[in-house]
């Protein structure tokens, strides 16, 4: 359903996104959203019958705020650009290194619940770790990789290496 208002204030754009006056000025310094003037407009005498004309200069010491409106269709047009450029930064595909990391921190995991005292270096040399860690040339993450993307998953205790107290 089309809203029947046709225009946003400044101020309520500013609320809306909670931006203050220069977070609005960039997006509009960006040329992607149009900002419009009304010389007549006077919110003391709202009128519906609002003439905004398209800013020419974008040097905004010359313009009331008060004054200055936008179209709420190319608002949401450009609520929408910009959610679809958030979902595709997250929804970038996950490359080579990114998948093994995540798949030896699922291992560890794993091991630590199986054996809680399991060492870090037990757990990198487990036949589970080994099978994940390998690359598609059929060679191997370092150790010293793998042990900088699991170590914090153990206590700061066990990731010490040498002698466990008590030992």
């Amino acid at each position: 359903m089309k809203h029947p208002i046709k225009w946003i204030r400044f101020k309520q754009l500013m609320e809306k996104w909670a931006l203050d006056k220069l977070g609005l000025y960039q997006i509009i310094d960006s040329g992607l959203l149009p900002v419009y003037y009304d010389y007549n407009y006077d919110h003391k005498y709202f009128s519906k019958l609002l003439n905004p004309f398209p800013v020419p200069s974008l040097d905004f010491a010359d313009y009331d705020p008060e004054k200055l409106f936008f179209k709420r269709a190319e608002v949401e047009h450009f609520e929408k650009m910009e959610a679809n450029k958030r979902s595709k930064a997250t929804k970038r595909k996950k490359g080579p290194s990114q998948i093994a990391k995540d798949k030896c921190r699922e291992v560890a995991k794993k091991l630590r619940e199986q054996n809680p005292i399991i060492t870090i270096a037990s757990a990198i040399r487990h036949k589970d770790m080994i099978e994940v860690s390998k690359k598609k040339d059929e060679s191997y993450y370092l150790e010293d990789t793998i042990r900088g993307w699991i170590k914090d998953l153990w206590p700061e205790e066990l990731r010490k290496p040498g002698r466990r107290k008590g030992a």
